[in-house]
C-alpha cells in the first residue's frame, strides 16, 4: 500500500459522516467505521452485500433507487435527505434522517466503476426541526383561537403575528387587508370612523408596546368592510425584553345595540316610539335650563284625543293601537328633530317645542296638530277619525329647573287642554299662566278694519245620502290672518259677534258661497248638489237679512232651490222675536231651511212641526259628550221623533264605520262627517 493510499483510507476511516462505496452491482464495496456506528452493522457484515439488503431507503416524492440511479449516470451526482432503516445488526428496525450525497464513480475510460455516497446523520436536527414546526403551528393555532380579531405587534409596533380573522378580512370598506409587517398605529387610524376622541387610541396602544402601560381598553367605531361596526379593544404587554403587545379587537355591535334597545325601552313609549314620561321630565328641563340660557322661551303644547274611547270600545284595542302609533307619526311629522313628543297617557301626548321667541307660531302648530289629527286614519277595522283638543302653554326658562317646575309646566298645558275640550273639542286654549298669542287681542280689530274681510275664503265638506251618493255640500268659514295663517272659525266667529261684523262676514260668506256653487257642473244625469250656508241668529235678526240672501241670489245666478240656510234651534223657534216673519219670507223666497244642532242644547220638541225645517241635524258630537255606555243608541229615538215630523234627518260627525252604520241603521236620510269627507278647498 502506498503511501497515498494509506492517507485515503485513513481519511475514510477519520470522518464522522458514514461513507459508502457501492460497485454497479449496487453491492456495498466500502463502510466505514462511521457507517457501522450509524446502521450498527459491522464492516464485515456489510461488504459485499447488496445495498438494500444492509439499509432500506425510503427517499423523497416516491422514488425508487432505480430512478435515483438513473439520475445518477445522467448527471453524475444526487443528493437529498433520506429516511434509512438499517436490516439486522444491533440497530436493526432503528430509522434515522439522513443527508446523503452520491457521487458516480468512473475509471480512467470514464466507464462508471461504482458510486460514493456520503450519509450524515440530520435526526437530531430534523426532530428540531420538527419540534420548531410544532411550535410554530401550536403558537399559530393559539392566535387563531383567539377571540376576534387579533395581532401581535413588535417593540416598534408593527404586526409580526396575527389570527386567520384579522388577515383575511378587510379592515375598511375600501377593502383593504392588513399584512404582516404593516405598521398597527395606521391600519387603526384607517379603520376609526368615530368622533375626535376616538383617534387617541392609537397612542394607548402604542403605550401598551412600549411599556409605559400595564393595558389598555377601548371601545371605538369602526369602518369595516362589512359596515360601521362597533369594536372592543383590548392591548396588554407581550411580555418581552423589547416590547411588544396583543391586541384583540372583538365585535360587540350586537351587544351594543340591545343596549341601544334597553336604553331606548327605558325612555320610549314600546308602542310608539314616543319619549316616555321620565323621558318628558328630562327633556323639559333641559329645554328650560336652555331657554334661561339663550333668553329664548319653551311651549308646551297638551294634546288629548277626543274619541279614543270610542275607538277602542267600538273597533277593538289593535285599531286603537293604530290610531296612538299614526297620532305619534303625525304629530313627529309637525315639529322639529330638536323637540319633543311623548306619550304620557293612553291617549294623551305633550309636545316639548325648544327656543320659542314667538308665541303665534306656537299657536300656529297646535292649530295644525288639530288639523291634522282631524283627518281620518285606516285600521284594520275601517276608516275612524279622532280628533284632538290641545292646551298651549308658553314660558320662560329657568336657571336650574326642578321637578316641581316641570310638573306645573306640564299641568298648566293640562289644565287648559281641559278648557280646551269643555269649549267643544277640536279647539285650542291657552293656559291662563302661559304667554298669549298677540292675534287674541287684535283679531276683531283686524275683521273690522279696512279689508279685513278679503281673505275670507270657503272650505267645503260633502253631505251623502245613504246610497253614498253627494247631494250636497257645507260651506264652511275660514279666514287668514295676515301674519299668522289660518284661524280656527269658531275663533273668527267668537271675534265677529264680539266686534259687530258678524252681519258684513256672514254676507260675504252667503255672496262667496252663491257664487262658487252656481259655478259647479255635474253630469247631464246628474243633479247638481245643493249647497248650505250657515246663518248666526244676529243675523237673522238684522232687519235685511232677506234682501241680503235675495241679492246673493240675484247676482250669483244660484237657484233657490238649491241653496240651504243652516241656522241654530233659536233661530227657528217661533217663540223668538221677529223670527216666525223671517222663516216666512225665506220660504217665500224658494230656498231650504235646516235645523242645525237638534238636541245639543234645551229643545221645545211640540214646536218641532211648526219650524217648517226640511232637514233635521243631529251632531254627533253632542251624543258623545253624554253619559251613556253606547251614545249611538241615542239615534235610533231622535231620528224616530224628527221623522215623525215629516222632516228629513242628517246626522253630521261621523268620524268611525261603527257610526256610519248606526246611523244608516237609525234611518237617517244624509250623512256627514270627517269619515265620509274632511272639509277642502275646490
Amino acid at each position: 500500500m502506498n503511501r497515498e493510499q494509506e492517507l485515503s483510507e485513513l481519511l475514510v476511516d477519520g470522518v464522522s459522516d458514514a461513507i459508502v462505496a457501492l460497485g454497479t452491482d449496487r453491492r456495498v464495496r466500502l463502510w466505514n467505521p462511521a457507517a457501522e456506528h450509524l446502521y450498527g452493522i459491522a464492516a464485515a457484515d456489510a461488504v459485499g452485500r447488496p445495498w438494500d439488503s444492509v439499509v432500506e431507503t425510503r427517499y423523497p416524492d416516491g422514488a425508487d433507487v432505480g430512478q435515483l440511479w438513473d439520475t445518477l449516470y445522467a448527471h453524475g451526482r444526487w443528493s437529498c435527505r433520506v429516511v434509512q432503516r438499517a436490516r439486522g445488526g444491533r440497530l436493526d428496525g432503528r430509522e434515522v434522517d439522513v443527508d446523503t450525497s452520491v457521487t458516480l464513480l468512473r475509471d480512467t475510460q470514464g466507464v462508471p466503476t461504482g458510486a460514493v455516497s456520503v450519509n450524515r446523520d440530520v435526526t437530531a436536527l430534523v426532530r428540531a426541526e420538527q419540534e420548531r414546526d410544532e411550535r410554530r403551528r401550536f403558537a399559530e393555532a393559539v392566535v387563531d383561537s383567539l377571540p376576534g380579531r387579533t395581532c401581535v405587534l413588535d417593540g416598534a409596533g408593527s404586526v409580526v403575528a396575527a389570527n386567520r380573522e384579522f388577515l383575511d378580512q378587510p379592515l375598511t370598506a375600501r377593502g383593504t387587508h392588513p399584512r404582516l409587517g404593516d405598521d398597527y398605529a395606521a391600519l387603526l387610524t384607517s379603520m376609526i370612523i368615530g368622533t375626535t376622541g376616538d383617534h387617541d387610541i392609537p397612542d394607548g396602544v402604542l403605550d401598551v408596546v412600549a411599556g409605559r402601560r400595564a393595558i389598555f381598553r377601548a371601545e371605538l367605531h369602526t369602518g369595516w368592510s362589512a359596515g360601521a361596526r362597533w369594536v372592543a379593544l383590548e392591548a396588554v404587554p407581550l411580555g418581552l425584553p423589547g416590547g411588544g403587545a396583543v391586541v384583540t379587537h372583538l365585535d360587540i355591535s350586537a351587544q351594543k345595540a340591545v343596549q341601544r334597545e334597553l336604553e331606548r325601552a327605558a325612555t320610549h313609549d314600546p308602542l310608539t316610539g314616543a319619549a316616555n314620561r321620565p323621558l318628558l321630565h328630562t327633556r323639559l328641563a333641559e329645554a328650560l335650563r336652555r331657554a334661561h340660557s339663550r333668553n329664548t322661551r319653551v311651549g308646551v303644547l297638551f294634546v288629548d284625543l277626543d274619541r279614543f274611547k270610542e275607538v277602542n270600545d267600538n273597533l277593538g284595542h289593535a285599531a286603537g293601537d293604530t290610531v296612538l302609533v299614526w297620532t305619534t307619526q303625525t304629530i313627529s311629522k309637525l315639529i322639529r328633530s330638536a323637540d319633543t313628543v311623548a306619550r304620557v297617557s293612553g291617549d294623551e301626548f305633550v309636545v316639548v317645542l325648544e327656543d320659542v321667541r314667538d308665541a303665534d307660531a306656537v299657536d300656529a302648530l297646535a292649530r295644525k296638530v288639530i288639523e291634522a289629527l282631524a283627518v281620518p286614519v285606516s285600521t284594520d277595522r275601517g276608516q275612524t277619525a279622532v280628533g284632538a283638543s290641545v292646551g298651549v302653554l308658553v314660558c320662560d326658562g329657568l336657571r336650574t329647573p326642578t321637578p316641581r317646575d316641570v310638573e306645573t309646566a306640564i299641568g298648566a298645558a293640562d289644565a287648559a287642554m281641559y278648557q280646551a275640550k269643555s269649549g267643544g273639542r277640536r279647539r285650542v286654549a291657552w293656559a291662563a299662566e302661559g304667554l298669549r298669542p298677540s292675534h287674541d287681542d287684535d283679531l276683531a280689530a283686524l275683521l273690522t278694519g279696512e279689508g279685513g274681510l278679503e281673505d275670507v275664503a270657503l272650505a267645503w265638506q260633502p253631505v251623502h245620502d245613504r246610497t253614498g251618493r253627494v247631494v250636497g255640500q257645507e260651506a264652511l268659514l275660514r279666514w287668514r290672518h295676515p301674519q299668522h295663517g289660518p284661524m280656527a272659525a269658531a275663533d273668527v266667529l267668537d271675534a265677529a259677534l264680539a266686534s259687530g261684523a258678524i252681519i258684513e262676514l256672514g254676507g260675504r260668506a252667503l255672496l262667496l258661497a252663491c257664487t262658487q256653487a252656481a259655478a259647479w257642473t255635474t253630469a247631464p244625469d246628474t243633479p247638481p248638489p245643493w249647497v248650505a250656508v250657515n246663518l248666526a241668529v244676529a243675523q237673522l235678526e238684522d232687519p235685511r237679512i232677506v234682501a241680503r240672501i235675495a241679492e246673493a241670489l240675484r247676482s250669483s245666478g244660484l237657484p233657490p232651490h238649491r241653496l240651504m240656510l243652516e241656522m241654530p234651534e233659536a233661530g227657528l223657534s217661533a217663540t223668538t222675536s221677529g223670527s216666525a216673519a223671517v222663516v216666512d219670507d225665506l220660504r217665500a223666497l224658494g230656498v231650504g231651511l235646516v235645523l242645525d244642532g237638534f238636541g245639543r242644547g234645551p229643545t221645545d220638541l211640540s214646536a218641532l212641526p211648526a219650524r217648517h225645517a226640511d232637514i233635521v241635524k243631529i251632531d254627533l258630537r253632542a251624543l258623545r259628550s253624554a253619559a251613556w255606555p253606547d251614545f249611538t243608541e241615542l239615534l235610533r229615538p231622535l231620528v224616530t221623533l224628527v221623522r215623525a215630523a215629516g222632516t228629513q234627518v242628517a246626522v253630521h260627525g261621523i268620524e268611525s264605520v261603527a257610526e256610519r252604520d248606526a246611523a244608516v241603521d237609525a234611518g237617517a236620510d244624509l250623512l256627514q262627517g270627517y269619515l265620509l269627507g274632511a272639509p277642502s278647498f275646490p
